[in-house]
């Protein structure tokens, strides 16, 4: 039988997004700023604010998405 309802990965993907973003955040820049690796740090922040803000994008579409 089919139910009609599934049971999504969003529930895994956003959080894992928002940790690993505020853990690049939190500990991988300040590591390179502290040894002076400024490439490093740019790529770090970057890629910490990109996981937090797609995870941001994607928990509220499903939410959107859920409450249409």
């Amino acid at each position: 039988m089919i139910a009609g309802g599934s049971i999504g990965f969003f529930v895994y993907v956003i959080p894992l997004l928002l940790l690993t973003g505020l853990i690049l955040l939190r500990v991988d820049v300040k590591k390179y700023s502290m040894v002076g690796m400024q490439k490093e740090k740019g790529v770090s922040q970057f890629l910490g604010w990109f996981n937090i803000i797609l995870g941001l994008v994607i928990f509220i579409g499903n939410w959107v998405l859920q409450n249409w």
